[in-house]
């Protein structure tokens, strides 16, 4: 009788630990050693606000790690989403009360990026599990990055959850420079001015004489100047 009631005990204790608990990105609540709370979809449930949020950059490489405190074979999916009211749970197959498959994505469309991750595995790598993803080309301050497992050979409800806050930016290739200076058109004013011709003298014939005035016409009448002394 002893040892049926410790069986009891231990079952229904076992069965009240979480069954994951994310590491990277942290939870965006406080979770303890078994990844408490995550019974409840989409996120696992109330609890006390970790206040942490992981930046990342869309389009980025993001490796997921969790760990899973209680082994259970089924599968696991990972989606992010805008907000965590995106996120749906597949319909599982009971069976007497037991969880014995749900869909998977096999293309994936959101919010789901990754699903069906180590089916039907048997024993949990010492480091814990590790994904990399692609974050969505998309923009928010309060997205939502969800683990989800699915546990077969379980009983209802079949499914653990986890969830991390993101804040996703756009990635920046900077703006490129199209200032390369302003090109200098000026190659100088050309001048015109080849300098003012000075008039050589006043070439308009003086009233009344048929001659003209200015060094010219001086130059031309000194010959007869000396010419007529000479006589």
């Amino acid at each position: 009788m002893r040892s049926r009631l410790a069986v009891l005990v231990l079952v229904v204790g076992s069965s009240a630990f979480g069954h994951i608990k994310l590491t990277a990105p942290e939870s965006f609540q406080v979770t303890d050693t078994f990844g408490s709370p995550n019974k409840a979809e989409p996120c696992g449930g109330p609890g006390t606000a970790s206040n942490v949020i992981t930046t990342v950059e869309a389009g980025s490489q993001l490796t997921v790690t969790w760990g899973e405190p209680i082994l259970h074979p089924g599968h696991f999916r990972i989606g992010i989403a805008a907000s965590d009211a995106d996120f749906h749970t597949p319909a599982a197959v009971v069976t007497g009360g037991a969880c014995i498959s749900a869909p998977v994505e096999t293309t994936p469309t959101y919010p789901t990026l990754a699903d069906g991750l180590f089916a039907s595995h048997t024993s949990t790598p010492a480091g814990g599990w590790s994904q990399t993803i692609t974050v969505p080309m998309m923009s928010c301050d309060h997205c939502v990055l969800q683990l989800m497992q699915f546990m077969s050979a379980h009983g209802a409800p079949c499914f653990y959850y986890q969830c991390a806050a993101l804040k996703i930016v756009l990635p920046d290739a900077g703006t490129p420079n199209t200032d390369a200076g302003t090109p200098n058109t000026d190659a100088g004013t050309p001048s015109t001015d080849a300098g003012t011709l000075e008039p050589i003298g006043d070439l308009t014939p003086a009233a009344g004489c048929g001659c003209t005035s200015g060094p010219l016409s001086l130059l031309l009448l000194l010959p007869l100047v000396l010419l007529r002394r000479r006589n």
